[in-house]
Formats: structure tokens, C-alpha cells, sequence
């Protein structure tokens, strides 16, 4: 079996990556292996568990904050870090300081929320 390219080996990586976050576990990547038909089956299973087991985290943790900022209302959680006067630690916070790793819709959820709260 020919060596795997190191670009396309990496750009599976970040595929696998983005999807783990957005979907977890419980996708089927399945027909992402016909996006990289050069990577044989084993191959491709092999860089899935090893995204899964370092890059998943991270992904994860960013679908989540995502999936929490885009809520219509107002989480409790985020109430009660306003209230302690710890909003810094709110997901929305993190969204707004670190725009360039989130999506625009969870941006501007943020932003919204942030600024709401200011007026009020």
C-alpha cells in the first residue's frame, strides 16, 4: 500500500474534526470516505480515532458553547453568572472575545445577549 500523503492526511483530519464537533459520535462518516478515495479503509478509521481521541475535545467544546449561545432564552446559568457579577465566564463572553472561532450566528447571538444586558 503507497505512504498517504501528509496534505491529504491532514485535511481528512480537519474534516473529521469539524464534523466530530458539530456531530458527534454519533455521525456517520461514512460517505466522507468518498471525499478521500486515496485513503483506504483502515486508514481513514485509523485517523477517525485519532481525531476522536485529541481533537474531539475541543470540537466538542465549541459545539456546546455554540448550541448554548444560540438558544432563544436566556439559560439560567448565564442569569446567575451575570448576578454574581462573574459575566466574563459566560459563553456568550467567550463567543464575543474570540470571535474568529466561532460561527456568525452564534456571534451575533452573543452580541445581542451582551448588549441587551448593558442597557438593561
Amino acid at each position: 500500500m503507497p505512504k498517504l500523503n501528509p496534505e491529504t492526511k491532514a485535511a481528512l483530519r480537519q474534516r473529521l474534526t469539524e464534523l466530530l464537533g458539530a456531530h458527534g459520535r454519533s455521525f456517520d462518516y461514512s460517505h466522507i470516505r468518498a471525499e478521500f478515495p486515496e485513503i483506504g479503509k483502515a486508514s481513514f478509521y485509523k485517523i477517525l480515532r485519532q481525531v476522536e481521541a485529541s481533537g474531539a475535545p475541543a470540537a466538542k467544546a465549541k459545539a456546546k458553547i455554540e448550541r448554548a449561545v444560540n438558544r432563544e432564552v436566556e439559560a439560567v446559568g448565564y442569569t446567575a453568572l451575570l448576578e454574581m457579577g462573574l459575566q466574563d465566564y459566560a459563553f456568550e463572553a467567550v463567543v464575543v472575545r474570540h470571535p474568529d472561532l466561532f460561527s456568525p450566528e452564534a456571534i451575533q447571538h452573543a452580541k445581542g445577549r451582551v448588549n441587551e444586558r448593558k442597557r438593561s
